[in-house]
């Protein structure tokens, strides 16, 4: 159990299984009892392990998108989440001042003008 919650959701579960000589269907349902969730079916999860990963927290990001004038949908992506998610872990603040038109959006207005297809 001490290895399941370790690396649950870190590890492939064929790994662990394969680690504690369990199928594993049992590693999943053992990390269940446990209330253990998989980051890739869990949101929360996946923006903190990309917090993680990257040494910045969601809000700096979201700034950092931001200022660089590229949209909301491009950050989620990245983090693997969706834009709804995504509007719940970044500050209102920071949410609300997100420039509605972004480079994306300008491009695509620009090619409309020209007459260019998308």
């Amino acid at each position: 159990m001490a290895y399941i919650r370790t690396h649950y959701g870190y590890m492939p579960t064929r790994e662990i299984a394969k680690k504690i000589n369990r199928t594993p269907w049992r590693v999943k349902a053992v990390a269940s009892e446990m209330g253990l969730k998989h980051p890739l079916w869990n949101s929360g999860l996946r923006i903190e392990r990309f917090e993680r990963e990257t040494g910045k927290n969601v809000d700096q990001h979201a700034i950092e998108y931001r200022d660089r004038q590229l949209a909301r949908r491009d950050l989620a992506g990245v983090m693997g989440v969706s834009v709804e998610t995504l509007k719940k872990f970044v500050s209102a603040e920071i949410w609300q001042s997100w420039p509605k038109a972004t480079l994306a959006h300008k491009r695509r207005c620009k090619e409309r003008s020209s007459g260019v297809a998308a």
